[in-house]
């Protein structure tokens, strides 16, 4: 089973070397440490914007909590730049509809709204990770991008193909390919839905992310 990156106490990201790679360039060894605490930093801005989509969620039941209320479950929201009732314009038009109680079920907590921000807030990082600070990490450390080792983003990437395409199905034989999540999150065979709870415990163990350099596959 891979170690967690953290289990309590201060977060420190970190980059872990082979004993005959350890970077004789200490100012490539100094980027690329650099280049990680970048991603987190990254990884941080796009949770706080799934945070405070979430938070937005609660204050959106408060306004319209006067209609959204069981009774109206079979009416139907609207939501665009004008009223649903006059005619239909540029800049002026019914752009989203949903039945009532549809919409109340997804904004709930652990609902269909909070899954849908925590998926894109997945795909995000990891594409943040594979497609820009990986490559760069490995061109700061004069190797190539399959030798820069993530366990964390490893298992985001089995996720992220779940997600993608597989409509969020979780196989049978899921515990193996998630060695490190697998620790972390509550999964389960079957629909992969995601919480904040979850989204949380991730971003504690991204936190401390912990990148290996290995040597060059033979």
């Amino acid at each position: 089973m891979t170690e967690l990156y953290w289990n309590g106490g201060p977060f420190q990201p970190r980059i872990d070397f082979s004993n005959h790679m350890f970077g004789e360039n200490i100012e490539d060894v100094i980027a690329a440490f650099n280049t990680v605490q970048e991603f987190v930093s990254a990884t941080h801005k796009h949770y706080i914007a799934f945070f405070t989509a979430i938070h937005g969620m609660q204050l959106f039941l408060q306004q319209y909590g006067n209609i959204l209320v069981p009774e109206h479950a079979n009416n139907t929201f609207f939501i665009g730049s004008g009223p649903p009732d006059t005619p239909q314009s540029p800049g002026v038009s019914t752009i989203g509809q949903i039945p009532q109680g549809d919409l109340m079920d997804s904004l709930a907590s652990g609902g269909t709204f909070e899954d849908y921000h925590a998926k894109a807030l997945l795909v995000t990082i990891f594409h943040l990770w594979d497609e820009y600070f990986r490559p760069r990490l490995a061109n700061e450390l004069s190797v190539k991008s399959n030798q820069v080792i993530c366990a964390l983003m490893g298992d985001l990437r089995q996720v992220r193909n779940w997600m993608i395409h597989e409509q969020s199905m979780v196989p049978v034989d899921y515990s193996a390919k998630l060695p490190f999540i697998n620790q972390v999150w509550p999964i389960e065979p079957g629909h992969l839905l995601i919480t904040s709870k979850m989204i949380n415990s991730l971003m504690e163990q991204a936190n401390s992310l912990r990148v290996v350099v290995v040597p060059e596959p033979i």
